[in-house]
Order: C-alpha cells, then structure tokens, then sequence
C-alpha cells in the first residue's frame, strides 16, 4: 500500500517562529499563502519535517513582534477507503503512523483550547491504566509521579522530551494526545506554559465517515 494521498491535521497549532524557520523546504514550497503548512516527515523513511507554504507570514508575524505562529499539518497518507480499514483494525492501527522528526515549542494555554487531550492526570489518578500489563502498585505510581513532579518543578519543562500529538488519531478524522497528560496537570500546578509537541499522524477516514 502506498501512501500518496495528501491529509491535513484537524486543528491548527500555535508553534514557535523560530523552529518553523529552522526547516529545510518541501517538495512543492511555497512561500506564499493563507497560512502556515508543515509537510511531516516520517522517522522510518529518513524523510524530514519541512515548511511547505507560509514563509511570508512567518517573515509579518516577526516584523509584528509576535513569536508564535497558527500552523497546519499536512502528511501523506493512504486512499481513504484504505485509511478507514486500518483505522478499524487495531493491530494495522499500532503499525500505520506517520512519526514526524522534529519538536516544536508552542504554548500549553493554546493546547488546552483545542480539545484534543483525554483527561488531564493528577497525584490521585496518575498512572492508573486499564490494560493490566501495566499495572502499578499505589507506592510504585506515587513514587513515579513525584519523581516527574520534582524534576518539572526544578528544572522547568525539557523541550527535548515533547508531548506527542497524533494526528486524526480519533475515529481517523480528530487529533488526539497521546502522550503528556500526566506533564499537562503538572505544568497547570506549576504555571508552566512554555512546552513543546511532536506529531505523529494516522490515516485519514473518508469524509463520509463523520
């Protein structure tokens, strides 16, 4: 199967200036547009991150003062009828993302306003699973938490360990977080805002499907 069918991620990101500037040009660039595109990369294939369209706006939005960004996603993917079949199988699930190469600063404040978490985990409720594989002992949670809480509290958030954001991850047409819920509740009690996201992106369903 071949993925050559273009996708877009199903919110706009508010990602730093400078990252975006730091990467090479796509296939196809533009500098012009309506708005900032990424193409994503993927690990797999050594194919980077890179800036599809937007460079004009990036350049107004510096002279402008501003530091972020709204960015769209972009990715290639399978034919829709394809992505809906994976989508509804788990294990060709686990297997179909797209694993973007590069991090992004961005603001906690905006994610939180693009309903895309799954419940944000405190002390109470951290690391509490429903898969039994990864059950943890009361002790052994706390001890787990704390230990991330202490080190966020100390030395702030590590921007080298990004919050992933799968996009079209739900139902294959929403964006979802995977993996920083626990880091999100600690940031709110420790007001940070300053974070930084990767993306990995999943195949897109057809329209018909929502």
């Amino acid at each position: 199967m071949k993925r050559n069918k273009i996708a877009y991620s199903s919110r706009e990101y508010l990602l730093f200036i400078e990252d975006l500037e730091k990467l090479p040009k796509a296939e196809g660039y533009y500098a012009g547009g309506d708005r900032v595109i990424i193409m994503l990369g993927d690990v797999p294939s050594g194919t980077k991150d890179s800036l599809l369209c937007g460079e004009e706006l990036l350049n107004k939005a510096k002279e402008n003062g501003e530091k972020y960004v709204l960015t769209t996603i972009t990715y290639y993917t399978f034919n829709p009828f394809i992505s809906f079949f994976i989508q509804c199988i788990k294990y060709f699930k686990r297997r179909a993302p797209v694993q973007g190469t590069n991090w992004y600063r961005t603001k906690l404040s905006h994610l939180l306003t693009l309903d895309i978490t799954r419940g944000i985990r405190t002390r109470e409720n951290a690391y509490q699973w429903n898969n039994p594989r990864w059950y943890m002992s009361e002790e052994e949670r706390i001890k787990r938490y704390d230990k991330l809480y202490n080190s966020m509290k100390t030395k702030s958030y590590n921007f080298k360990l990004p919050m992933r954001i799968g996009l079209n991850r739900h139902m294959g047409w929403k964006d979802q977080l995977l993996q920083g819920h626990h880091r999100i509740g600690i940031c709110q009690e420790l007001n940070i805002d300053d974070v930084s996201v990767e993306f990995w992106a999943y195949p897109k369903s057809p329209r018909l499907f929502y």
